[in-house]
């Protein structure tokens, strides 16, 4: 798609981007850019959380600044 593209569009390749295979997929795709969540469960914020809502109790699932770094130190680190 990359290839198709021609540099009219950017196709942002994405869904499981770790920091342990971001540099391979963009070697493989030839990506300038690349679509990742970096997500986590960090502890949450909030004050009072609902007993009924047991799926909360781990934390908020939300972007991980620590994952992010990582990403990018993996993304620029020479192979």
């Amino acid at each position: 798609l990359i290839e198709q593209a021609a540099g009219r569009i950017v196709v942002m390749p994405g869904a499981g981007v770790r920091a342990a295979n971001i540099a391979g997929l963009a070697q493989a795709t030839g990506a300038s850019e690349i679509h990742a969540s970096a997500k986590g469960v960090l502890p949450s914020g909030m004050r009072w959380s609902n007993p009924a809502l047991s799926d909360m109790s781990a934390g908020e699932i939300r972007s991980d600044v620590d994952e992010v770094h990582a990403l990018v130190a993996a993304l620029h680190s020479p192979a």
